[in-house]
This record gives C-alpha cells, structure tokens and sequence, in this order.
C-alpha cells in the first residue's frame, strides 16, 4: 500500500491577494477609479495589490500589468515563511505587507485599511485560480515599521510601512 496523498489545490499567496484585492477598505486607499469609461457610470479599473510593486517599471507587460503611477498607492505581499500543518489541509503562511504612498501619510493610510481587514473576524471565501479558497484569518504579527524605498521612487524614495502578516489558508478548493 502506498501512502495517501493529496494535492494542494490552492496557493495561500493567491488567496490573500485576492482577499485584499476585493476588501473594501483595501479597495477604497489602492483602488484605481475610471471616473468616465465608454460604458456609462464610473467603475474600478483595479486594485494596486500584488506580490512585488509596479512602480516605475518600464515595460508593463514585464509583470503581467500596468505600472503603478508613483504618486499611487500600493500594497505588496512578499512570502516569508510559515508553518507546515501536516496532519491538516490548512497553510499557515507568514509574509511581508509592504504599504506604499505617495507621502508617509499615504502610505499610513495603506497600513491602516490592511489593519481593518485583518480584524474581520470570520472566515472569508475569495476567488482562485481553479474555484474559490477559504481564508480562516490573517492577523499582524509585528507592529508597523516607517521607511523609505530610494529604488522605487527616484529623487528621494517613496514611503513604504512594513509590517508582518500571519495567515491560515485551506489547502483546498471550497463551494461558494
């Protein structure tokens, strides 16, 4: 007899781009807003959320999207780690939340909307490659920590708050 095995369904990084892509709080200080599209009423054109920053990037095809405008802000979720649960189907997932802004206010701004999703205290069900993914909740691990990012932004860096973030992410695809 062979081991069981199983197959993980769902990239927890995916998932908590996704969940921060679609919260409101998130959506309200990095949402990109077409006040006037060819069809009508305004609409969001998209969320400056991802796993690396956009900013001043030359070629937009380079990381399957536009640039991010440098006086824009923006949220980055670098992996760093986690725990493996190996008699569960859950990823527990630690990684870095980069908030960027134009001023350090801004980019406050940033940190404190990634700060009211993660208080949300029930489980959330948001769209992935393949289905749907549950997230059980992501909390902050550290408290805030103010720099400024010189490569990103020339001619005096652009503030960026940098705080660690842990999450629990079901290994697999869920009904909605």
């Amino acid at each position: 007899m062979s081991p069981a095995t199983h197959h993980i369904d769902v990239d927890p990084y995916e998932a908590l781009i996704n969940l921060a892509r679609t919260d409101p709080s998130i959506m309200g200080v990095c949402g990109v807003y077409n006040p006037a599209p060819p069809l009508g009423d305004g609409a969001w054109l998209r969320t400056q959320v991802d796993m690396r920053h956009r900013y001043g990037q030359e070629n937009e095809d380079v990381y399957d999207g536009p640039r991010w405008a440098q006086d824009s802000q923006g949220l980055t979720f670098t992996p760093s780690g986690g725990s493996p649960e190996l008699d569960v189907r859950v990823q527990a997932i630690t990684f870095e939340a980069r908030c960027y802004g134009d001023t350090v206010k801004d980019a406050a701004d940033v940190y404190k909307a990634l700060m009211e999703l993660c208080r949300v205290n029930e489980q959330r069900v948001v769209p992935v490659t393949g289905g749907s993914a549950l997230v059980y909740w992501a909390r902050p691990l550290t408290g805030p920590r103010s720099i400024v990012e010189p490569e990103v932004r020339p001619n005096g860096g652009m503030p960026c708050w940098v705080v660690q973030i842990k999450a629990e992410v079901s290994e697999e695809l869920v009904t909605a």
